[in-house]
């Protein structure tokens, strides 16, 4: 027979027998205990049509220790200072609220491999199962059911004699059996005679903390505590990784970029790396160290570098060709997750030795399709940098080598063929022709690299801006609408 609890908020709330509740630590695995006197509680309130002999032999029947397939989960708690219920208001006392942390859609599976039942106890049993809303704390809410028996990699399964123990070493609240209750039963006195009463098992499995503190007891009567080994951090898993999307596909957003001291587009490049940094910054604030997203870092999970292009691409414009940063706009080819989105409006001001930050105030965002200009013509704003050297004997004339960069770069991005690649000068603005080495063009401990301004000319229109080339994630080889 098995039992499947699934946690529809995904966190099982619940102090384990024996520990305090400022202690921290959750139950886990769901005590029998607890999962008995939950369904009792559900037979005496919802079905007392019931016969009290079926639900005896559903009882007696799971008061063994039963073996567990518990899912991955970690440890959470959360911390309030709660009235004490008194005249005076600010006389409060903090309290932790622990719970155990598991994927919504993960069950624990409870297992009692030689257990049978009759027709009729099998058929309560589901009853009450199927109206169990909570276990544990009411913000427990539960699934339970009734499942076919089936092979079941058991766990957490009680310590045996002699076997060698492999995994924690965890106290559970199980229920002592009627056989072994009747040995030792709870006489209580009754009457003004001082006459002695057995209370039976069925009414033993009923009490609760509240009887137990009643009678000065340590412990209920039908509790028996168990020895469980379950697996070595069962409580300490790493969070699953889920990407969320937003309900309004965002592929680009856009930003104005407002300083006291303008910043020269000169400084494209460092400005978006220290953008990106921000970003990162953000997300770890959000998401914690061990879920950056690959889109703001660059790194697949296993540490090696995203080549698909699928990061982001952060650009600084300079919408009225004045020689300085307007604005910027950090796209990806798909739609950014809700915690991209809320890490991309988070995004901290970028910080200048002249102590002016660059601040990024967030505008118009939507896909890519509604927020980039279709164009035939494109020119550089910053400089392109192929990825590889010209070697005169090996690649012949620099021209046509150029030109091979770019085709070579478009292809990876997806773009259509250029038909036409010409190099330009930069732009006179304000009546001061710069020159592209006055770009910066190197990332961290990188030489400067070999830059050239281009003109591109399409056969279809493409979506620009865009960026091609050496560090064109960070704002190097930048191509606006001519």
């Amino acid at each position: 027979m098995i039992l499947s609890l699934k946690f529809l908020t995904g966190r099982f709330h619940a102090t384990a027998w024996g520990r305090h509740v400022n202690e921290g630590e959750p139950e886990w695995p769901p005590a029998p205990f607890r999962v008995l006197r939950a369904l009792l509680d559900v037979w005496f309130r919802k079905h007392p049509e019931v016969a009290p002999s079926v639900i005896s032999e559903v009882m007696s029947v799971l008061s063994s220790p039963p073996k567990y397939a518990l899912p991955s989960a970690r440890a959470g708690h959360t911390r309030a200072y709660l009235s004490q219920n008194d005249e005076d208001p600010s006389n409060k006392k903090l309290v932790f609220d622990a719970f155990a942390i598991v994927d919504r859609d993960a069950a624990v599976l409870m297992g009692w491999p030689e257990a049978k039942l009759s027709a009729e106890g099998l058929a309560a049993l589901r009853l009450l199962t199927a109206e169990l809303n909570y276990l544990g704390r009411s913000e427990s809410w539960v699934e339970a059911s009734v499942i076919e028996d089936r092979s079941v990699n058991w766990n957490c399964e009680p310590i045996e004699a002699g076997r060698k123990v492999l995994g924690e070493v965890v106290s559970v609240a199980c229920v002592i059996s009627p056989r072994e209750y009747e040995d030792r039963p709870l006489e209580l006195n009754v009457g003004r005679g001082g006459q002695r009463k057995k209370l039976s098992w069925f009414d033993a499995l009923g009490w609760g903390s509240a009887e137990t503190l009643a009678h000065s007891m340590n412990r209920p009567p039908a509790l028996a505590p168990v020895h469980y080994v379950r697996p070595t951090n069962a409580l300490n898993a790493r969070p699953l990784e889920r990407r969320t999307v937003a309900a309004r596909t965002t592929e680009v957003v856009r930003y104005a970029a407002e300083s006291r001291a303008p910043v020269p587009i000169t400084e494209a490049l460092r400005i978006g790396d220290e953008i990106r940094r921000n970003l990162l910054g953000a997300m770890r604030r959000i998401v914690g160290e061990d879920r950056l997203s690959s889109s703001f870092s660059g790194r697949a999970a296993d540490g090696t570098p995203v080549r698909d292009h699928s990061h982001v691409s952060i650009l600084c414009l300079d919408d009225d060709r004045d020689g300085y940063i307007d604005s910027v706009v950090i796209s990806k080819p798909s739609a950014f997750s809700l915690e991209e989105l809320q890490a991309l409006h988070r995004v901290r001001p970028v910080h200048r030795r002249n102590g002016h930050a660059l601040v990024l105030t967030p505008g118009h965002h939507g896909t890519r399709a509604k927020m980039l200009t279709p164009t035939t013509s494109v020119v550089s704003l910053t400089p392109f940098a192929p990825f590889l050297h010209w070697r005169p004997k090996r690649d012949g004339e620099f021209g046509h080598w150029l030109a091979q960069q770019v085709k070579a770069e478009c292809e990876q991005r997806g773009l259509s063929m250029p038909k036409a690649i010409e190099r330009v000068e930069p732009a006179v603005t304000r009546g001061r022709r710069r020159r592209w080495l006055d770009f910066r063009r190197n990332r961290k401990d990188d030489g400067p690299q070999p830059s050239f301004g281009l003109r591109l000319r399409f056969e279809r229109p493409v979506l620009a801006p865009f960026s091609l080339g050496y560090a064109s994630h960070y704002g190097l080889g930048t191509f606006i609408p001519e």
